[in-house]
């Protein structure tokens, strides 16, 4: 459910103003060719009617994809000079948007993070993505080694730039995961595939913790 608004917009070579349509409201989960757009940079690019120059639309804009727990307010650069505004422009905004989407649960978003410019966003996305291979490719080896699979909490992983699921290596008594378990589970995988860039880097984070990392 993807929202266009249109809105007059200047060309930053100072041409004359003109009106336009952007979006500002993305569900990555839905609007897989927004999505595409947002990660090549074409999102909100517009061509100038005076001098044919490209240039963003200074516009916010919200991406939202619940099922990854992301939720970004992007703002543009230039909304920097006045973050502690715009951050409580995103605090009012989101209290608006849990109290809309109240009766479905599974569409309330995770904890909203203000960006100012599209580029981080992007790098984001992208780290995503590369995650999600790897991600993909270890739950194929835990189920040849049989090793149950633990769902870290997404957002929690992407803060640290680690996968956001975790073997865990029972023992036949053993009826909840603890670390012990989980970092033998991490050698088990490693020693089938030592290449898991995001594994190895729980493995290191792991070792030196005293608890599991929030698991859904």
């Amino acid at each position: 459910m993807a929202l266009k608004g249109r809105v007059e917009v200047k060309c930053p070579r100072g041409c004359g103003e003109m009106d336009s349509d952007v979006w500002s409201f993305i569900r990555g989960d839905r609007d897989e060719e927004l999505k595409e757009a947002l990660i090549d940079g074409e999102l909100n690019l517009l061509v100038c009617e005076e001098c044919s120059g490209v240039f963003y639309a200074e516009v916010p804009f919200v991406y939202s994809d619940p099922a990854a727990q992301m939720l970004v307010f992007c703002f543009p650069d230039s909304f920097k000079a006045e973050e502690s505004r715009w951050r409580d422009k995103m605090h009012e905004d989101y209290a608006q948007m849990k109290a809309i989407l109240t009766d479905d649960k599974r569409s309330v978003p995770a904890e909203p993070q203000l960006l100012f410019g599209i580029e981080p966003l992007r790098v984001m996305l992208k780290a995503d993505r590369e995650m999600e291979i790897e991600v993909a490719v270890a739950e194929a080896l835990c189920r040849e080694l049989k090793l149950p699979i633990l769902q870290v909490k997404r957002s929690f992983a992407r803060g640290g730039g680690v996968p956001w699921v975790l073997p865990c290596r029972l023992s036949a008594k053993a009826k909840t995961a603890t670390l012990a378990a989980v970092l033998k589970g991490l050698d088990e995988l490693l020693a089938r595939n030592d290449v898991l860039a995001g594994f190895q880097r729980w493995k290191v984070v792991l070792s030196s913790s005293k608890q599991l990392p929030p698991l859904i």
